[in-house]
């Protein structure tokens, strides 16, 4: 029995290129230990040459025994690996005429350029479009790999006038399946939002959630960004912090009012109307914990109705006094919580009440429970809508020109089902009102067909009787119509006994 030539796996599947490289050594083991021999055939011998079968037996034997394919390997899978070996020119038919292998006694021999035909360079070490000669059969280049590779056909550019449109539509309606198309009219003008403010609060937002400024003139100055960070990050229980936190007393109060007297010189309040209407709304609701998720997904949307320079402002801000009213290391006044102190001071900014057109240190309880609920809840309203981009694209895909439109509204199941039993009955209701109603039909017939109606419909037919119980009218409308037919008399019965 012939040995068969050992060679180290190839590894882990993982690995690139293991394909190629198992093809290779496939190939390998095959042209080194495939026993050749003479062979006849029709009075004729072929030198160094061996049969299908014994291929197929030798080659099936080395994959079963090697760590790189296992036992699995079965013998049509050798015969196909084969028919592989035979039309990349390993080897070929002695006679030149058999073009498919087959597991029998055709008689087959090596190709002189066998080795070099079956090396296959990794993908990185050869051209993708061509294959040079010396690699392919016979000297011949494959007429596929000459042509070059198609590129695909880019998508063509969305029409920005198209994409706004789609903008504006999305959230218009999302808003009325959350809230419903009421409170949608009566709150918003659909001809006044900015379908570019809301795009770039959506998609223009760094690694922590902060819409980018659409001008940096716009933006909230960096000596005011300077003192947020440096009350947010107050500490006073290191050593560092006291060397630059305790140049006089009182640093910090006049880092607060240098912050506090920007957002005061804001001409409007940073909160949108719509989502202030909102949370005001929610605030006056019974039933909060029902509709707290379809509410936080409204706030999302009605807040993307700022401008993005505000929405900003706004999360630096709230971020902000949560910071300062979660700092156990900061006293800012010796009896009001930092958590009072900050809405006392930045309500104005955020939102403002009836009380605070004529004063912006009027006390308005309103706008301070509105303010202290985005305060809790910001991390959830000051957040990009979920999956609100995959709705816009939808539209956007839809609204394109030579896309197909559909005028009919899609309805599930249960719907349907409804729909067909309550469209069934009032037709036979209507059946019904025509059979006793028909002023042509003999009253014989009308009787015949009533009985046969209240056979086979006989919830329909009780309907109309106890509905003509509560309604006398309709009761006297029917009799008077049937009061129109002349009386028909019984026939006579037939007396047996009597003789003609």
């Amino acid at each position: 029995m012939a040995a068969y030539p050992t060679s180290a796996a190839v590894g882990s599947t993982a690995e690139p290129y293991r394909a190629t490289k198992l093809w290779n050594a496939a190939i390998e083991a095959f042209c080194q230990g495939m026993p050749t021999g003479t062979r006849r055939f029709l009075l004729r011998q072929y030198d160094s040459s061996f049969t299908a079968s014994e291929a197929v037996d030798w080659l099936h034997q080395y994959l079963r025994s090697s760590d790189d394919f296992g036992p699995s390997v079965t013998r049509h899978q050798t015969v196909q690996l084969l028919q592989k070996f035979l039309s990349a020119g390993i080897f070929t038919e002695v006679r030149g005429k058999g073009s498919s292998f087959h597991d029998n006694k055709n008689i087959y021999r090596f190709t002189e350029s066998c080795r070099t035909v079956c090396s296959q360079a990794p993908l990185s070490a050869r051209d993708t479009n061509t294959l040079p000669v010396e690699s392919c059969p016979g000297g011949e280049k494959p007429a596929v790999m000459n042509k070059p590779l198609k590129a695909k056909a880019p998508a063509p550019p969305v029409d920005p006038q198209l994409e706004l449109q789609a903008w504006n539509q999305a959230i218009l309606k999302r808003l009325t399946e959350l809230l419903g198309e009421d409170w949608v009219c009566r709150m918003i003008d659909r001809y006044c939002i900015n379908s570019s403010h809301m795009k770039h609060t959506v998609t223009r937002r760094s690694r922590s959630g902060i819409v980018e400024p659409t001008d940096e003139k716009d933006d909230v100055p960096h000596w005011v960004l300077s003192a947020m960070k440096c009350l947010a990050n107050w500490r006073t229980d290191s050593e560092e912090a006291e060397e630059w936190q305790s140049c006089y007393s009182g640093f910090e109060l006049d880092v607060l009012k240098v912050i506090s007297e920007y957002f005061q010189g804001l001409e409007q309040p940073l909160l949108h109307p719509v989502s202030a209407s909102l949370i005001n709304r929610l605030l006056d609701d019974e039933h909060v914990g029902v509709q707290m998720a379809t509410t936080t997904e409204a706030l999302q949307l009605c807040c993307l109705l700022s401008h993005p320079n505000d929405y900003r402002k706004l999360q630096l801000l709230v971020r902000f006094m949560t910071s300062v009213a979660n700092n156990p290391s900061l006293t800012l006044h010796p009896s009001l919580p930092a958590r009072t102190l900050m809405l006392k001071i930045f309500t104005w900014c955020i939102v403002r009440g009836s009380s605070h057109q004529q004063n912006q240190y009027a006390y308005d309880f309103g706008a301070m429970q509105m303010a202290s609920y985005l305060l809790d809840h910001h991390k959830d309203i000051l957040v990009a809508p979920p999956d609100f981009q995959q709705r816009v694209q939808k539209l956007v895909q839809r609204n394109r020109p030579g896309q197909r439109v559909t005028f009919c509204k899609q309805i599930s199941c249960e719907e349907f089902e409804n729909q067909k039993l309550s469209l069934s009955q009032h037709a036979l209701a209507e059946l019904l009102q025509s059979i006793l109603h028909d002023s042509r039909m003999p009253n014989k017939v009308r009787q015949r067909k009533l009985k046969q109606f209240k056979e086979i419909y006989p919830d329909i037919y009780a309907e109309h009787v106890a509905q003509n119980k509560e309604n006398p009218a309709a009761v006297q409308t029917q009799t008077t119509a049937k009061q129109g037919f002349p009386r028909i008399k019984k026939p006579l019965l037939k007396l047996n006994s009597l003789r003609f």
